[in-house]
């Protein structure tokens, strides 16, 4: 533990110190069967850490297990941790795991990669409402191929009429589009880097598309 401590406080850099940190507070959270007294306590950590860093304006903050890049407050709050939250529940298991990479990669510099899961996190996330609707869609469906089967499937409400219309393109050629692009398929060797501020529109993009979705098919 000694040589933990020196090695953080003396010769670690800032990438490594949050990764240790995240290693800790996520070891902490992922705990079984402790005490209602341990539960209590792991939680006033955690809180204790997110005051810690909002105060010293780090831009960091602990969610679940993770660690989360925060550059926007209000972004975070109204949108990537609700969206967090819904990705928590049953039948969004694979989602969730590829938005949080998103986060990870976004949190280490790694853009595309960012990108990437971002749009992976909302494909799955459109699966598994169809899965749970037992709505049918072919193999190998794009994101804007399950919009389309969403929205046929009254997923949205149709008196949205040409408002809606406008958004599911948004849809279709937003996100889908900068993964596409950017991510999934790989880069030319001529192309432009991805850069950060391109990869916080995809994050932000693809929590947004995950709430509409999943708190559509809450209520539908």
């Amino acid at each position: 533990m000694e040589r933990l401590n020196g090695h953080f406080s003396s010769t670690a850099s800032t990438d490594e110190r949050l990764d240790m940190i995240e290693m800790i507070f996520g070891y902490i959270q992922r705990r079984n069967k402790v005490t209602q007294r341990q539960q209590t306590s792991d939680l006033n950590a955690v809180s204790d850490l997110n005051t810690r860093f909002q105060q010293a304006a780090l831009g960091y903050q602990m969610e679940g297990a993770q660690l989360i890049r925060i550059d926007s407050k209000f972004a975070h709050s109204e949108v990537v941790l609700p969206a967090l939250v819904l990705l928590g529940t049953k039948g969004f298991e694979q989602a969730d795991r590829h938005f949080r990479d998103a986060h990870k990669h976004y949190r280490h510099r790694e853009y595309a990669a960012a990108i990437t899961e971002a749009g992976k996190a909302f494909e799955a996330a459109l699966k598994a409402v169809c899965a749970a609707k037992s709505w049918k869609y072919e193999s190998g469906a794009t994101a804007g191929n399950l919009v389309t089967v969403v929205v046929k499937n009254g997923l949205f409400p149709a008196w949205l009429g040409d408002g809606l219309t406008t958004y599911v393109a948004m849809m279709k050629t937003g996100l889908p589009t900068v993964r596409n692009e950017t991510g999934a398929h790989g880069a030319a060797p001529d192309a432009e880097p991805v850069h950060e501020n391109l990869a916080r529109y995809a994050l932000h993009m693809s929590a947004s598309n995950l709430l509409l979705v999943m708190e559509a098919a809450a209520k539908t």
